[in-house]
């Protein structure tokens, strides 16, 4: 596993920019769910960190990122600590402390990524309680880094992402849709 190559992704990652958060207008600003998905994710709550990246956010912005780790039968995952359902970066004025390197898992909000052990495949996903809508290009862009981040991260991580992401939204996956599947090859 390449160090360099994963932070060059999570790079690429954070040039991006923010899907559902960008000058917080005017989707956000109107939603009905006001902030829910960055304040208070009762539903599900649950920001994955990847593999690094708690280490390639903390260089950035020389902050500490509070973690919660899950064990699996294949090694663990990481998840951004909150408290009383609330995340620590959000502060008074409705911002994010450390927008410019959020997690993956914020800055795509409401797209993300799941792994279906059974079918070995990947799908794009998008939770449908946020209105957010991202452009064609956007969406082609995003879908080119999860398969960059999905080949360079190893197979032991997708595992234990499949095993706890199957725990906390058991019951709960109408909560979003599948999008596209992803092109990958696995390699494991």
């Amino acid at each position: 596993m390449d160090l360099k190559e994963i932070f060059r992704v999570y790079e690429e990652f954070s040039k991006l920019g923010n899907l559902a958060l960008v000058k917080r207008k005017p989707v956000c600003e109107f939603c009905s769910l006001k902030d829910v998905c960055c304040l208070e994710r009762k539903e599900v709550d649950v920001v994955f960190i990847f593999p690094f990246e708690k280490e390639f956010i903390e260089s950035k912005l020389n902050v500490k990122i509070p973690i919660k780790v899950l064990k699996t039968k294949y090694g663990e995952i990481h998840l951004l600590k909150h408290f009383n359902s609330r995340c620590i970066f959000w502060d008074k004025n409705r911002r994010c402390k450390i927008f410019k390197f959020a997690p993956i898992d914020c800055r795509t909000y409401p797209y993300s990524v799941s792994y279906e052990k059974e079918k070995k495949r990947f799908f794009l996903i998008r939770y449908k309680e946020c209105q957010i809508i991202a452009s064609n290009k956007k969406i082609r862009k995003l879908k080119a880094l999860f398969e960059k981040l999905i080949e360079i991260l190893p197979g032991s991580f997708w595992k234990s992402f499949d095993e706890i992401d199957k725990k906390i939204f058991k019951g709960k996956k109408d909560l979003f849709e599948k999008i596209f599947p992803l092109d990958v090859k696995l390699n494991f």
